[in-house]
């Protein structure tokens, strides 16, 4: 059709400006007769990311919250039969089943839902585009001749699709090549450490980090890896893109004590193209003192008292010298010690000291 030219430009458009997807899920859903709809990404974790129009909003805010991803039937069946066109919920699913799945009955129908037509697309990166279409379950199932309306579409949603996710590719790319510029080794992560790109210098570093099975990467210091994990899952759960992580790394061999600062991509919780959840930037920490009070505080979030302590410890000083010193009791600077600890994630001196005072060859 004369409008289907109309429409494919402003497909290929949304694949390079992601914020036009919910108008062209809209004209989509018009099409089909039915109310709104949404794309939405999903991994092999089952993580989903969603890009959804205005009428729909709620429903996927249900099925998102309430992990409605495990009990998706579906995209199950829909998975299965790798059909590459669209289909309704009649062709993969019997109306006695609807009837009796809670995916219908306490998820859809409740909250305005219950008929649908969509398509699942595979993309290079292991992910699944799925497009959904919803239509109100008064209005009555979507008849079979909508899918050969829709299919020609079809061919035009994949390849955006699969622009979008090579260009998001390129820019995280991009991004460590820049900072490789400035000399600062970095990687690209994924939400569950899985590393997607580095650059030359972030290479360099296997004898401090190292990425494994599955590309999973991990700092060899068993305190710092657990720092970086417990980094990543705050990161995710809290979706602050305000905040910078920053994981302390000791020195090892010849090689000089390093700080990782895990910083979350702006946009990535909203960006269904890309698994790109962080970058881990890595800088060394060249000076063979103590660190500065601006880097502990930085790092840790330490009390000016508490920097003092820790400088003190890290600088070689007893616990004796270090109340002498601030004309503090010895309890007070033990009480004072035990919360560096807690926020450093050590436990004993020799690890504060292992943690942050850099080593050099002699």
């Amino acid at each position: 059709m004369a409008d289907d030219h109309e429409l494919i430009d402003l497909i290929y458009e949304a694949a390079i400006i992601p914020e036009n997807w919910p108008s062209i899920l809209e004209r989509i859903s018009t099409i089909a007769g039915c109310y709104g709809g949404t794309l939405f990404s999903m991994d092999t974790q089952q993580e989903v990311r969603h890009i959804v129009t205005e009428q729909y909003r709620d429903v996927m805010h249900i099925f998102v919250r309430d992990g409605w991803t495990r009990q998706n039937i579906r995209a199950e069946r829909l998975a299965k039969i790798k059909y590459p066109g669209f289909v309704t919920d009649c062709d993969v699913i019997s109306v006695e089943e609807m009837d009796a799945h809670p995916f219908y009955t306490e998820l859809l129908r409740p909250n305005g839902g219950g008929w649908a037509i969509g398509t699942i697309i595979p993309v290079p990166s292991g992910d699944l585009l799925v497009f959904n279409l919803e239509r109100r379950y008064a209005k009555g199932p979507i008849g079979k001749e909508l899918c050969g309306r829709l299919d020609p579409l079809r061919p035009h949603l994949a390849r955006a699709g699969l622009m979008s996710s090579r260009l998001r590719m390129e820019r995280a790319r991009a991004m460590v090549e820049t900072l490789k510029q400035i000399g600062l080794p970095a990687a690209v992560l994924r939400k569950n450490g899985q590393v997607l790109a580095t650059n030359d210098l972030f290479q360099l570093l296997s004898e401090q980090i190292a990425t494994g099975a599955f590309d999973e990467i991990s700092i060899k210091n068993l305190a710092s890896d657990a720092l970086m994990k417990q980094s990543l899952v705050r990161l995710a759960e809290t979706r602050d893109n305000s905040e910078v992580k920053s994981i302390p790394i000791p020195a090892i061999l010849d090689q000089p004590a390093l700080v990782a600062h895990l910083i979350p991509i702006k946009g990535a919780a909203h960006d269904i193209f890309s698994r790109a959840f962080a970058i881990l930037v890595i800088t060394p920490l060249h000076a063979p003192t103590a660190p500065t009070e601006d880097v502990l505080n930085g790092l840790f979030d330490l009390s000016p008292a508490e920097v003092k302590v820790a400088q003190g410890i890290i600088s070689g000083k007893t616990i004796d010298d270090v109340a002498a010193e601030l004309q503090l009791s010895r309890e007070t600077i033990r009480n004072q010690l035990k919360s560096v600890f807690a926020k450093t994630g050590t436990s004993r001196q020799a690890q504060l000291v292992g943690l942050l005072a850099t080593r050099f060859p002699r």
